[in-house]
């Protein structure tokens, strides 16, 4: 069906209010309803770009809801996608968590949400307990091997999906993690602690610094 011709537009007047204020009450910035079969978009509350496209061409292979489409049809299970950048919506970095819509024992359609990146820096920007400097912030690593980021840091800056190239952020993502001694690109030394995060298929490692000379300063 057309996306923007009168009948539907009367549709998702209808829905869409209802739709966002759901989606809103877990702070998502989307809920979508996608085609089981061939991925059309057949409905979002933003109304970004995306309605109307069909997932299963070519041209939106990597794109991070064609990923999540894909992957709930394979596996007929939630699924979580990493962030990347979303070619509807000016390529900002995006994150989606899929579900299958069952009807008669088939995946018939995959309802989507849009996770909001904010509420992952919310989470992480509680600096509690490390001085006036440390910060906390996710990792992970591209295809290419690159370290990237994965959320907003607090204090040194940086975005969601910039490389990083810091000596100390060189870490084993299957180690359970570890504390040591570093020094940041600042040339502050620091006390670095990390625990990598295994949210189903997602793999990020967890990051929190501190000065080693506010850590120890009551020692001291």
């Amino acid at each position: 069906f057309a996306a923007d011709d009168d009948g539907y537009n009367r549709l998702w007047g209808l829905v869409s209010p209802t739709a966002a204020r759901y989606a809103k009450s877990y702070e998502h910035m989307d809920l979508m309803m996608l085609n089981g079969e061939n991925g059309h978009v057949m409905f979002t509350t933003q109304r970004k770009s995306d309605v109307g496209k069909f997932l299963n061409k070519e041209e939106y292979a990597g794109n991070p809801l064609t990923i999540t489409w894909k992957k709930v049809m394979e596996t007929n299970k939630t699924f979580i996608s990493d962030l990347g950048p979303y070619s509807f919506d000016d390529n900002v970095e995006a994150m989606f968590i899929g579900t299958p819509v069952i009807v008669e024992e088939e995946t018939a359609a995959v309802l989507v949400f849009r996770i909001n990146p904010k509420s992952i820096d919310r989470i992480l920007h509680e600096r509690t307990g490390l001085g006036e400097k440390g910060e906390t912030f996710v990792i992970n690593k591209n295809d290419s091997g690159l370290v990237e980021l994965r959320n907003t840091r607090a204090i040194l800056g940086g975005k969601t999906g910039e490389a990083l190239e810091e000596d100390y952020l060189k870490l084993d993502f299957e180690e359970s993690g570890d504390i040591f001694t570093d020094r940041l690109s600042t040339g502050r030394e620091a006390v670095i602690a990390y625990k990598p995060l295994k949210i189903q298929n997602i793999d990020w490692i967890m990051i929190s610094n501190i000065d080693s000379d506010e850590e120890f300063s009551t020692l001291n």
